[in-house]
């Protein structure tokens, strides 16, 4: 019969156990090495993070050095006063005018308005709308730039491993988000080869209508966006040509002679 005593003893002796022992230095060293795991996954992570937001920022920088370049400040020599900006729209074969002001920001586009009048008062805004006051350099580059990084933001979600992607091809995918808004939408097969990080197919869906029936027939937005379109052109078509051979379940890359 066992004792209360027996009973203490034989619980302490268990509680003391060399197998005892072991598994509760396991348990403590398993944490150890958790709590390890974890500070080092958030180091890691918050490396990423600030990395993310340094090439961002190079993203955003480039491409209004871009902007500076390739588009105007106003029309017929009036630097950063609002005009009629007309667009050709080669499906629908008409124009349409967009109140433009400085390096091309779109006054008529909701979120521009809507945007400006958090940095002017609601009357200065009308005024730079109509043309009565120019829009000031600062306040110029501040649009573009905002607008840049809300097309940088929108390439970001829908380009597939967009950061996996050569830095001149973010570049010019930031560039054309910007410029154009809805890439997905707008231009289906180069959204598709850019996601199947199909360059050299990119770049010809960029330039051509139908580039497997006719290399005669260009796009709009390579018709109409003057140097811009034709360096994009040039940076992806210098990306090897892409074949996929189903036998062998593999890709081939070989550049065109």
């Amino acid at each position: 019969m066992y004792t209360r005593t027996h009973i203490i003893l034989s619980t302490l002796f268990i509680s003391l156990s060399p197998i005892s022992l072991q598994m509760q230095y396991n348990t403590i060293m398993a944490d150890n090495i958790n709590a390890h795991q974890y500070a080092d996954k958030k180091v890691k992570a918050q490396k990423a993070a600030q990395d993310k937001i340094v090439k961002d920022g190079k993203l955003i920088e480039d491409t209004w050095s871009h902007v500076k370049k390739k588009e105007g400040k106003g029309k017929k020599g009036k630097d950063y006063i609002a005009y009629w900006d007309k667009v050709w729209n080669k499906k629908e074969k008409k124009h349409y005018y967009y109140r433009t002001v400085g390096h091309g920001i779109n006054l008529d586009a909701p979120h521009n308005e809507k945007y400006m009048k958090t940095l002017v008062s609601p009357e200065q805004y009308q005024a730079i709308y109509d043309g009565e006051m120019p829009v000031s350099e600062a306040l110029d580059e501040q649009m573009v730039r905002y607008n840049i990084k809300l097309g940088l933001d929108f390439a970001q979600r829908t380009i597939d491993n967009f950061d996996a992607m050569p830095y001149d091809v973010q570049a010019l995918s930031t560039d054309m988000y910007y410029n154009m808004g809805n890439v997905p939408k707008k231009m289906p097969n180069f959204f598709k080869a850019l996601n199947q990080k199909d360059y050299h197919q990119a770049s010809l869906e960029l330039k051509y209508h139908d580039p497997s029936k006719d290399k005669e027939k260009t796009t709009g937005y390579y018709d109409q966006t003057g140097g811009r379109s034709k360096e994009h052109f040039s940076t992806l078509s210098k990306y090897p040509k892409i074949e996929k051979v189903r036998e062998e379940n593999k890709l081939i890359f070989h550049f065109e002679d």
